[in-house]
């Protein structure tokens, strides 16, 4: 018996049934049996065995996030046992920032991380514990906006023009391409759309997840000689950054290409002439002015067309009729929305949604202010713009992300001239591309 498709296809080696700790190995099982199969390694959980379908993608999302803080074990070994149980758990997700040299879980709460760090004990002796739990949040545009993105060291050549246009909340990244083949071969606009598809691209805003955005590639070109599968990668990667960066910079409602070029050249400028006077003036301050007036000259101010989202919960809230008053109050507090109230004459029931960072502790609140007669549900309700967002790009967790200083994300071109590669900035990037912008 195979399982998967093509290369992917795994061989069954034994089927088992089990009754307690002790097996039997069977050629057959009926329907509706439950058993064991041995062999494939690539498997996940909700496959589908055989002809069977997988199941549907979990409803449940992960909200919160939390840093591994893994004491005297050594952080790789966590990674791999969190890697295993996050094959066991479709709820679990686990990210490796290799700039930060750390490890995130992504999950559902408090009780799901007390039974990851009792897992990590128990299965793997490792006694590690997670830091403050911080919101899960996302990114996305407002307006089509067009990205370019250059790759061009020397003996390297790839340019890809791509279209982000907004979805509706929930669609999530949708991929298409609308360049003819006597454009662009075929098979490096499949490779373009593979890059696309490969990585979770991130917003410009605080770094956080884009989705809701369809990415559409309009334009492209390769050299017969020079171009390699990851010259595309980059051009693909350099493009969507791009175009998240003028659409923080208004792109293009309040502003064209060309006046962003402009825009930022100046204040670039202007910031390289304040550093030297300050460092004219104050020798002892030079190479501090010149580093705050660079950073400062330069970057974007605001959020332009970009959107932070935040995850939702619907809740439903079961309390005594005279607390009912408390309960609308806090909601209100918390940004949140009453939809619906009813009473039998002794409980209320009030359902409505309200953001996860506001709501995400409630329940200790409930249980406290109605002495252990109140219940609260909550079930996630996807993701919205966020309440408030400018407290959270002024955070001290956010407000230190640049998107241009993220190396591994960078927004900016390689260009080539006199026999060598040169970067080219973003905003300059509509006057050096080869193939002109829509």
């Amino acid at each position: 018996m195979l399982l998967g498709e093509g290369d992917e296809a795994e061989k069954v080696d034994q089927v088992r049934v089990y009754s307690g700790a002790k097996s039997s190995t069977v050629e057959a099982v009926p329907a509706g049996s439950v058993c064991a199969v041995t062999g494939p390694q690539l498997t996940f959980p909700g496959e589908g065995l055989g002809c069977a379908q997988d199941s549907a993608a979990p409803i449940l999302q992960p909200v919160l996030t939390y840093t591994l803080l893994p004491g005297e074990c050594d952080i790789h070994k966590c990674l791999l046992a969190l890697r295993e149980l996050e094959d066991e758990d479709p709820l679990l997700h686990v990210v490796w920032q290799e700039r930060l040299q750390e490890v995130h879980v992504q999950l559902m709460g408090a009780v799901q991380l007390e039974i990851i760090e009792s897992l990590m004990r128990s299965r793997f002796n490792l006694n590690v514990s997670f830091g403050q739990g911080s919101i899960l949040y996302k990114e996305t545009i407002t307006a089509p906006v067009e990205g370019v993105g250059h790759f061009e060291p020397l003996r390297h050549y790839a340019e890809v023009h791509v279209l982000l246009e907004p979805l509706p909340r929930g669609a999530g990244m949708e991929f298409a391409s609308t360049v003819s083949v006597d454009e662009l071969d075929r098979n490096w606009q499949r490779l373009i759309l593979q890059h696309c598809k490969e990585r979770e691209h991130l917003g410009v805003l605080i770094g956080a997840p884009l989705t809701d955005v369809r990415i559409t590639l309009i334009a492209g070109r390769g050299h017969l000689k020079h171009t390699e599968g990851g010259d595309f990668r980059q051009a693909t990667y350099r493009a969507i950054r791009m175009g998240l960066m003028e659409s923080r910079a208004g792109v293009p409602t309040s502003a064209t290409p060309l006046d962003v070029a402009e825009r930022f050249a100046q204040s670039a400028d202007s910031a390289s002439e304040s550093s030297v006077r300050a460092s004219s003036s104050s020798r002892d301050d030079s190479h501090d002015s010149a580093g705050e007036g660079s950073a400062e000259g330069a970057r974007i101010r605001g959020v332009g067309n970009c959107r932070l989202l935040e995850p939702w919960y619907r809740f439903r809230l079961e309390l005594p009729q005279e607390m009912i008053g408390r309960a609308m109050s806090d909601v209100q507090r918390m940004s949140g929305v009453c939809e619906s109230q009813t009473t039998d004459g002794t409980y209320a029931v009030i359902e409505g949604v309200a953001p996860v960072s506001e709501m995400r502790d409630y329940a200790m609140d409930v249980n406290a202010y109605s002495h252990g007669e109140g219940r609260i549900s909550l079930v996630f309700d996807g993701y919205r713009d966020c309440h408030n967002t400018d407290e959270v790009l002024s955070s001290a967790e956010y407000a230190n992300y640049d998107p241009e200083a993220d190396l591994d994300n960078t927004p900016d071109s390689v260009f080539c001239a006199h026999g060598a590669g040169y970067p080219v900035k973003w905003y300059k990037v509509p006057e050096f591309c080869h193939i002109p912008m829509r």
